[in-house]
C-alpha cells in the first residue's frame, strides 16, 4: 500500500508584511493594502462610518474578508500604503492639532467621501482644513465635485469662476465638463450683456459694476437648477485625449483665447468707462432681458466651439480601443 501523499499547505500570508506603524498589539480589525497588513481598532471605523458599522455588526462568519484576523484582512483597492497612512493619521494623531499639506487633506477628503468609505466627520474635517489652504480655483472645484462635497460649497466656487476676469481655457473646460463650462459661459454672457454699453463687450470687472455678488450667485443657482447637473462628457475629462487632435485643439483654443484687441478699441472702451464712471444697479431681470451684440458674438463663438469639440469626440471614440490599450 502506497503511503499517502503529503497535503500542500497554502499560506495566505506569503509575500505579505506587517506595517511598521499601524500593527497595533490590541487591534481587532485587519486591512490589506497592496502587500501590507494593517492591524487597527475597529472602534474608529464603526463609530465614524455607516458602511463599516453595518459591515462589522454581528458575527458574519460566512464573509471571506471580515477583517477579524490577518488571514481574512479586508482588501483595500485603489489606495496606496502611504495614502492609508494619511487616513489613519486622523484617528492616531499624537498631537493636539492637525497640520498637513494640501495633498494629504486631498487624500483624506477623497477616501472619506460618500463614494468611497463614507466617514462624514472625517470628510468635514478635511474640508475645513482645505478651505484655509490656497488651491487653484478649478482644482478646488474638480476635487470637491469628485469627493461629493455638498452643493452649498460648490455654488460660491462656481460664482467665483463666473466673475473671474480671465475666461475658461480649453484645459479647464475639459476638466470641468461640458455642462458646467456651458453654465459659466452663459452667466458671463449675461453679465457682459447687462453691463455693456451700446452693445460693446467690456472687460468683466466693468460689466459687474453695481451687481451684487449674491445676485450673480442667484443667477448661477437658477441656471444650475435648470440644467439639473446633467452628466459630463467623461471621454474628455483628460486633456491629453484632446492633445492628440492638434488641429481641432488649436481651433477651439483660438475661440476660448481670442487675440488681444487693438489699442484703438481699448482706448474707446476706456473713454466709455470714464463717461459712465458712476456704477448703476443692475438686477437679475436686467441681466436676463437686455439684448446686445455681445451675447450674439459670445453665443456664436460657443456654438462654433461646441461643433469642433463634438468633432473631436467622434474622432476620439473611433480611436477609443487603441487609447485604452495604450
Amino acid at each position: 500500500m502506497m503511503p499517502p501523499k503529503p497535503s500542500i499547505i497554502h499560506n495566505p500570508l506569503k509575500g505579505l508584511s506587517y506595517d511598521s506603524r499601524y500593527n497595533l498589539p490590541n487591534g481587532d480589525l485587519y486591512f490589506r493594502v497592496e502587500q501590507t497588513i494593517f492591524c487597527v481598532h475597529s472602534y474608529f471605523f464603526t463609530r465614524e462610518s455607516p458602511y463599516y458599522r453595518e459591515r462589522m455588526a454581528g458575527g458574519d462568519c460566512a464573509r471571506v474578508h471580515d477583517g477579524r484576523s490577518n488571514v481574512t484582512a479586508i482588501p483595500v483597492h485603489d489606495t496606496s500604503v502611504e495614502d492609508f497612512h494619511h487616513f489613519l493619521w486622523v484617528f492616531y494623531n499624537p498631537e493636539f492639532a492637525y497640520s498637513a499639506p494640501a495633498s494629504v487633506w486631498q487624500t483624506i477628503l477623497t477616501l472619506s467621501s460618500q463614494s468611497h468609505w463614507d466617514f462624514p466627520k472625517v470628510h468635514a474635517l478635511a474640508l475645513s482644513h482645505l478651505e484655509n489652504i490656497n488651491l487653484p480655483l478649478v482644482d478646488r472645484i474638480t476635487l470637491y465635485r469628485d469627493c461629493s462635497v455638498s452643493i452649498e460649497h460648490l455654488i460660491p466656487l462656481y460664482t467665483e469662476l463666473c466673475l473671474r476676469e480671465e475666461p475658461i481655457v480649453l484645459e479647464e473646460a475639459v476638466r470641468l465638463g461640458w455642462e458646467l463650462s456651458n453654465l459659466v459661459y452663459r452667466v458671463r454672457e449675461r453679465l457682459l450683456r447687462g453691463g455693456g454699453m451700446g452693445g460693446a463687450i467690456l472687460d468683466l470687472s466693468s460689466a459687474v459694476e453695481g451687481v451684487a455678488q449674491d445676485q450673480v450667485q442667484d443667477l448661477v443657482k437658477s441656471m444650475l437648477d435648470a440644467t439639473q447637473e446633467q452628466s459630463s462628457i467623461m471621454g474628455l475629462r483628460e486633456p491629453k485625449s484632446l492633445a492628440r487632435q492638434d488641429h481641432t485643439y488649436d481651433q477651439v483654443r483660438s475661440i476660448f483665447d481670442p487675440s488681444p484687441q487693438p489699442k484703438s478699441t481699448i482706448r474707446t472702451r476706456q473713454q466709455q468707462r470714464q463717461r459712465h464712471s458712476k456704477p448703476t444697479q443692475v438686477t437679475i431681470a436686467d441681466l436676463i432681458t437686455k439684448p446686445g451684440e455681445s451675447s450674439k458674438s459670445t453665443t456664436q463663438a460657443f456654438n462654433q466651439a461646441q461643433k469642433l469639440v463634438q468633432t473631436a469626440i467622434g474622432s476620439i471614440k473611433k480611436k477609443g480601443k487603441s487609447v485604452v490599450n495604450a
